[in-house]
């Protein structure tokens, strides 16, 4: 089957930034059940394939000047030149890559923004991005210890857990404030467990 152009056009603009050929499958897997927990945004199938698409940007923005990181991400991925999307799922992907670089939930070109999505498509972007900042700050962008947490939600939560003997590592300070912000950007309250 051929490659889908929106999927192949994001590894290749993440491949020009150096971007971790294995950190977009690694985060595509972990956010997954988290992603499911949402109610569609577009549909489910084209919701798995803007997650995964949301990976492969994951690290865009790793090389960038910090002061104006959230916005150069926001703005590659708005502009960028890749096929096999609509505008829509366009500002979808900016709003995901705008949060995961913790920008606001005013995110930049904000009518732009508010006539291409509406408020359920906009909160679904950023929980997605909220997602993908949560994982790539608990494991350091490293596959081999995202492994080692898992995230999940039920019964009203967001459950973040470890392995054990990693909690100290995965689940700091940082974690907690990552995963309070997704948490209440899902409607759903925080519980963090080690050794699950």
């Amino acid at each position: 089957a051929a490659a889908d152009p929106l999927l192949a056009g994001c590894t290749a603009l993440g491949a020009r930034q150096g971007i971790s050929p294995t950190l977009p499958g690694a985060l595509n897997g972990w956010i997954a059940p988290l992603m499911a927990a949402l109610p569609p945004v577009f549909d489910r199938e084209r919701d798995r394939v803007l997650a995964d698409a949301a990976c492969r940007l994951a690290d865009l923005g790793a090389r960038l000047h910090p002061d104006h990181r959230v916005e150069l991400a926001f703005d590659q991925v708005l502009r960028a030149p890749v096929p096999g999307q609509n505008h829509a799922e366009r500002a979808f992907l900016a709003v995901a890559v705008n949060a995961r670089y913790g920008g606001s939930a005013a995110t930049p070109e904000s009518n732009t923004i508010g006539r291409l999505l509406n408020d359920d498509q906009r909160q679904g972007a950023r929980a997605l991005g909220l997602a993908i900042r949560l994982a790539c700050d608990l494991s350091g962008r490293s596959p081999q210890l995202l492994v080692n947490a898992r995230a999940r939600v039920q019964d009203g939560a967001l459950i973040l857990s470890a392995s054990e003997g990693y909690a100290d590592v995965l689940l700091g300070e940082q974690t907690r404030r990552r995963g309070k912000a997704l948490a209440e950007a899902m409607g759903l309250k925080l519980d963090i467990r080690s050794g699950d």
